[in-house]
């Protein structure tokens, strides 16, 4: 860690307001033990970029680890609104409640990435896999054809080549009253 550390300072006199740097001197002294330099690095941060999610996060986790509830609280809450604006931080927490069967709670959380951000194909997928989960499957088909329609767009090659469409034989049209199959 201490010769990561030394490059991260490099990478700082060479660029001094990097800012994945300045975070990463943060991380480095933190796991050497050196606190005080981490809630630093952390602070020069976020006077730098004040919305840096990493910094933010890195600097509650410091706080709470350490017992330091009262400032922990003072950056939860503002990490706290920018995860709420975040529509691939909200993916992921609909990803988290889809594991656990927490169906309504992961259709929220994709609807709410949606809402931010309405081009990600991604987060239709989630909704389809959920709405397929909750035996819903006009509104999993309906999600899943949007999908598809936002992955063909000539913008989003990049999601269409990573797109393997896994729950086509779960979208299939079926006769009224089959059962979807599991994925």
């Amino acid at each position: 860690m201490a010769a990561a550390l030394r490059h991260f300072d490099a990478a700082i006199e060479l660029e001094p307001g990097f800012v994945p740097g300045m975070n990463n001197i943060g991380v480095a002294r933190n796991r050497l033990g050196d606190i005080v330099a981490a809630e630093q690095a952390y602070l020069a941060v976020l006077d730098t970029a004040p919305q840096h999610p990493a910094a933010l996060s890195n600097l509650v986790n410091l706080y709470r680890h350490h017992g330091e509830a009262g400032k922990a609280a003072r950056y939860e809450r503002r990490l706290a609104r920018m995860e709420r604006r975040d529509p691939y931080r909200n993916f992921v927490v609909g990803l988290q409640h889809e594991r656990r069967g927490d169906h309504e709670a992961a259709l929220d959380a994709y609807r709410r990435a949606i809402r931010l951000h309405r081009g990600e194909p991604q987060f239709h997928l989630g909704l389809a896999r959920v709405h397929a989960l909750m035996g819903n499957e006009r509104e999993a088909g309906r999600q899943w054809a949007m999908a598809r329609s936002l992955k063909s767009r000539p913008a989003d090659r990049g999601a269409r080549d990573a797109f393997r469409d896994p729950y086509r034989d779960l979208f299939q049209r079926r006769s009224p009253g089959a059962a979807a199959p599991m994925p």
